[in-house]
């Protein structure tokens, strides 16, 4: 397996996974970043093909096919109007945009935020104007309505490393926004309601469905490419990675020694330095 890695201003350059092996387990929040980046692809790819289509009440309003059943994401009924959103599609339409990791310096736990995009996110809304005891009547039967196209979903999670396989583990995802934001309102009977009153419960099921793959599915996916390219030991820490290196053996440098004057000799009628009552010649 070929990986490239990507060195700010020198450039790219080709490894084998064997090669990488060879220079040691390294620490894990050095390289995750980049690989996760270079992968988003794969992974979207995998996504699309391994989500469901559809999430909420599967039974009803002829829901798409492939459609994991956790009934309506939402079902209120007061004196003069009842709204259901019976479930949504287009969750397999998943798009993995960025991933920002932050690594906790001591033992290499992470807070990640993570951008996935929705081609289309359509969800079946019914809508009924009620009267009392007269009941309700159908106001509006759609999935034209909510939620449109093109929605960015930004979720924040956090996630746990372990230096030997699996190597992340433990993903739990915190909060979520979608944006643009989910905003129309329609009138029954006089009495405005606001659709964004049920924005939190389609992210809810957004993030309940995109949540559950990525900690399943999609760590096992990266974890088994950390694992063909770094064998089976990882560094969560720099510290770690430290504390494991054996101490460096203490070096005994010889003991001084004065180095014997080299004999010289000087060239034919050099300056000779005679001793103390030699005698001169005069030529």
């Amino acid at each position: 397996m070929l990986m490239l890695l990507t060195i700010a201003s020198v450039g790219v350059v080709t490894m084998t996974s064997a090669q990488l092996v060879d220079l040691g387990p390294p620490v894990l929040p050095d390289v995750l970043s980049a690989l996760l980046d270079a992968y988003k692809p794969l992974l979207s790819g995998f996504a699309q093909a391994n989500l469901p289509a559809t999430i909420g009440n599967c039974k009803e309003a002829n829901a798409p096919t492939n459609c994991t059943d956790i009934g309506n994401l939402y079902d209120v009924k007061n004196t003069f109007y009842r709204v259901k959103a019976r479930w949504i599609s287009g969750i397999n339409t998943m798009r993995l945009d960025d991933i920002a990791v932050t690594f906790h310096d001591k033992d290499g736990s992470m807070a990640l935020t993570v951008k996935v995009y929705f081609a289309k996110l359509p969800v079946s809304l019914l809508v009924e104007a009620c009267a009392g005891v007269l009941g309700c009547a159908t106001f509006l039967d759609t999935t034209k309505s909510c939620c449109g196209t093109a929605k960015t979903v930004t979720m924040t999670a956090t996630a746990k490393c372990s230096e030997r396989p699996p190597f992340l583990h433990s993903f739990v995802v915190g909060n979520a926004t979608i944006s643009p934001g989910i905003a129309f309102t329609i009138d029954v009977f006089g009495h405005t309601f606001k659709v964004a009153d049920i924005t939190s419960y389609i992210i809810q099921g957004v993030k309940d469905s995109v949540g559950k793959f990525v900690a399943t599915q999609g760590f096992t996916l990266v974890n088994s490419q950390l694992q063909s390219i770094f064998g089976d030991k990882v560094y969560c820490s720099r510290s770690s990675r430290d504390a494991d290196k054996p101490p460096l053996s203490p070096v005994t440098m010889p003991p001084t020694m004065t180095p014997d004057a080299p004999a010289t000799t000087g060239p034919p009628n050099a300056l000779q330095t005679l001793k103390p009552g030699t005698p001169t010649t005069k030529v």
